[in-house]
């Protein structure tokens, strides 16, 4: 399972920028606050944007950390991954 899209075997985070020219950096951390994953770290401009993380994440939950025009905001991502389950017969 994934959240923030438990359906989804891939994890996709969309942020918007309302203002140009900011550094904005968005980071993908583990419980512990280790950074595991630095997704964007430059200016961008006024858009919408979606990252997709692929730091060879483990079924875990994390935060992913946006910094940008002196602001900071944190979401939590429930990664759980599902394993191929073998056939039961009785």
């Amino acid at each position: 399972m994934n959240t923030p899209n438990p359906f989804s075997d891939h994890t996709h985070i969309p942020y918007i920028r309302s203002t140009s020219g900011a550094l904005t950096t968005l980071c993908i951390n583990d419980v512990l606050g280790n950074v595991m994953e630095t997704v964007v770290n430059e200016k961008q401009k006024t858009s919408a944007y979606t990252i997709n993380p692929q730091a060879g994440l483990q079924s875990e939950v994390y935060s992913c950390n946006l910094i940008s025009d002196n602001r900071f905001r944190v979401i939590k991502i429930d990664l759980r991954k599902v394993t191929e389950k073998s056939n039961i017969t009785m």
